[in-house]
Formats: structure tokens, sequence, C-alpha cells
């Protein structure tokens, strides 16, 4: 099933992105070529 597109809530901890982050854009990214992170 391919999902259109996917918005990620990214949080930034000391200017980098924290982990959590990271494994939901990984996540995001096997699910839709479209991910957008706000």
């Amino acid at each position: 099933m391919a999902i259109n597109s996917v918005w990620v809530f990214a949080q930034v901890q000391g200017g980098a992105p924290t982990t959590g982050t990271l494994e939901l854009l990984t996540k995001a990214r096997s699910l839709s070529s479209n991910v957008a992170a706000f």
C-alpha cells in the first residue's frame, strides 16, 4: 500500500535532529517517497 505523502514533526536539540526524529524519518521514507519534516 503506497501513501502519497508523510509528514513528520521534527524535534531538534542542540542544533541537530533527535534520535526519535531520525527514526521517524527513516520509517516515513519506507512508506512514501514524498516525506516532509516540520
